[in-house]
């Protein structure tokens, strides 16, 4: 999810997978695949950065001591 701010000064945070498009009309409109949209203090180009960088933190690594999969591995092998 990422922060965007109302036009009224109110943070909020949206689920960019659902975001259809972004206009600049001149405020920051910001569609929903609902149909739904919002009017944002931010611009579009700070939009898109923010959701460029969500996707491009790197996933954290998943550890096997404890997990099922290492569990399930374990039993094959025996």
């Amino acid at each position: 999810m990422i922060q965007v701010t109302r036009l009224d000064g109110a943070l909020v945070y949206i689920n960019e997978a659902n975001i259809q498009w972004i206009e600049k009309l001149p405020d920051t409109s910001i569609t929903f695949l609902s149909g739904a949209r919002i009017l944002v203090r931010d611009t579009p180009e700070e939009i898109a950065q923010r959701v460029n960088q969500l996707h491009a933190r790197p996933a954290k690594p998943v550890s096997d001591s404890g997990s099922t999969s290492a569990s399930v591995r374990e039993a094959s092998n025996s």
